[in-house]
């Protein structure tokens, strides 16, 4: 498969998702440079290695989806918290983006007032060791009385919702949001139960909306937190 090019893409309740492929190695191909925006060179010229290679292909998974709506014209850069974020005041859009080693995801949404967040993990291999650094006590006792095979999945996805619930929020709180300032109960009709505990006395947003898609052997999560 050639390196950056697209392999997932969809259109669903939170916003236009585009996955590309990366390289194993360094190379970005003259092409896929000079298909970023001046200013996302600009960023990528200050990384390195697989901080570079993940970038770009962020990048390049959200241009695809910046052209479906005829809005390629706009930049993406990063905020404060490093969080990318479109690069115009007066856009509505906003843009949420995850990798892995082997491939990147964009998520944009286009309704007003709102943030969004996207994860994508994989299946395999599974790390089940992880449980008591993710889940509440509550999450914790419920997660043991589930069917020793379907742990696992229940548990990745509720660690993938808990990265797409500090990415929607983080605009909002700016700061380092825990596992444990959210509980997450994901349901069969592909969406979840949330509630927040923040830590500190950050406003919580009107609506959180939580859901999730399987992709081949990866889960892909989402969630948007409307503000007004």
């Amino acid at each position: 498969m050639n390196p950056f090019a697209q392999i997932f893409r969809t259109a669903e309740a939170h916003g236009l998702y585009f996955g590309v492929s990366l390289p194993k190695n360094g190379v970005i191909p003259q092409n896929v440079w000079d298909s970023l925006h001046p200013l996302e060179q600009k960023i990528a010229r200050t990384l390195q290695g697989k901080r570079k290679i993940a970038f770009v292909g962020g990048r390049v998974a959200a241009r695809l989806a910046l052209k479906t709506i005829q809005q390629d014209r706009l930049g993406i850069g990063r905020d404060s918290m490093g969080a990318p974020i479109i690069a115009n005041p007066h856009s509505t859009l906003t843009i949420s983006i995850s990798h892995k080693s082997d491939q990147a995801i964009a998520l944009i949404n286009r309704q007003r007032h709102v943030t969004v967040g996207v994860d994508l993990e994989h299946l395999h291999p599974p790390r089940l060791n992880i449980a008591s650094k993710v889940l509440t006590p509550t999450e914790l006792e419920h997660w043991k009385q589930l069917p020793a095979e379907r742990q696992w999945g229940y548990l990745l996805m509720t660690f993938s919702f808990k990265e797409s619930i500090y990415k929607a929020l983080a605009p909002m709180w700016k700061r380092y949001i825990g596992f444990d300032e959210a509980e997450v109960f994901p349901q069969t009709d592909m969406t979840a139960t949330v509630t927040l505990k923040p830590t500190k006395n950050d406003i919580l947003p009107i609506k959180l909306n939580a859901r999730y898609i399987w992709y081949e052997d990866s889960i892909i999560t989402s969630v948007t937190a409307q503000w007004r």
